[in-house]
């Protein structure tokens, strides 16, 4: 099994693709340009995956561990959610 660990803060933009993820510490920063395709499961044993207004992260088969999605608005409007 090809596993991929994060151990330190990354930032990814535009376009990564993997087999399997796990992030056992650090941070994961996806900007708001950026996709990332797993294909494979993805582990966030660390809960710090942040994902940017726009971005988007493709899992084939299981994931598990918390996502924040950071929502960018362009104005003071309300926004139904």
């Amino acid at each position: 099994m090809n596993k991929i660990i994060i151990l330190i803060t990354l930032f990814i933009a535009p376009v990564f693709c993997a087999q399997n993820i796990t992030i056992t510490s650090g941070s994961l920063t996806l900007n708001s340009d950026a996709a990332m395709t797993v294909k494979g499961s993805f582990k966030n044993i660390a809960d710090a995956v942040n994902m940017n207004s726009g971005s988007s992260i493709i899992v084939s088969e299981s994931s598990s561990g918390d996502i924040t999605y950071n929502r960018t608005l362009v104005s003071d409007n309300w926004y139904p959610v």
